[in-house]
């Protein structure tokens, strides 16, 4: 089984500075360049499925991917970023922010698969801020799903998730730091023998380099 951990385009958040920054926001113009260019590239993998964090940068990133694969990207609530949606970026101000419900998520992307985790509260129903000790349980825990799951098979996943959240499933695999993520850079793991093996990390061929943000 080999897994993909793409980060998604460039948000409306990366080109602001923190005190400017919204819960959700969508991908830039320039993110949407990078998904086109994205998308035949990750069309070549030969994925088999596609789960997506429920954050809108994500989403719009995977619709990408979609049109590219013609496979139905699933909404996986656990792929978020390290936080959760959250108002607010100085430690004091953090509050929870609803995210999309679930009928949003239905009219703004029909075709994608929607966990039943998520209901007309929002996907992050205005919880508290995540710890980076909680993101990082989760990290180890979605690392965990998926070779329960797909390990003993030779399926192609990609999970379209976000930078820190990404480095914490990294962490588990790779006990060294590496380079912070490029925006829609992929990073492939294999599982062999019931361990994981750092491929490639951060590939962005796709790009030229005028188009390499973070």
């Amino acid at each position: 089984m080999d897994l993909f951990l793409i980060r998604h385009a460039q948000s409306e958040n990366n080109a602001r500075p923190p005190a400017e920054r919204v819960a959700d926001p969508g991908i830039t113009s320039l993110g949407s360049q990078q998904a086109a260019c994205l998308a035949p590239a990750i069309g070549e993998l030969g994925l088999s499925r596609i789960f997506t964090s429920p954050f809108l940068r994500t989403l719009q990133t995977a619709a990408a991917l979609q049109q590219a694969t013609s496979l139905i990207p699933q909404v996986k609530t656990e792929l978020h970023e390290v936080g959760g949606c959250y108002h607010g970026h100085l430690p004091e101000q953090k509050r929870g922010a609803p995210g999309m419900n679930r009928e949003q998520l239905r009219e703004a992307f029909p075709s994608f698969e929607i966990t039943s985790q998520i209901d007309s509260a929002g996907w992050w129903a205005s919880q508290p801020f995540e710890e980076t000790n909680d993101a990082r349980r989760r990290a180890a825990e979605l690392l965990q799903w998926v070779q329960e799951q797909f390990g003993h098979t030779d399926e192609r996943i990609a999970f379209v998730t976000h930078a820190d959240i990404k480095q914490l499933m990294l962490e588990q695999v790779h006990h060294s730091p590496l380079p912070f993520a490029w925006n829609t850079a992929v990073t492939e793991l294999q599982m062999a023998t019931s361990n994981w093996r750092l491929v490639e990390h951060n590939r962005v061929e796709h790009l030229v380099p005028e188009f390499h943000t973070m």
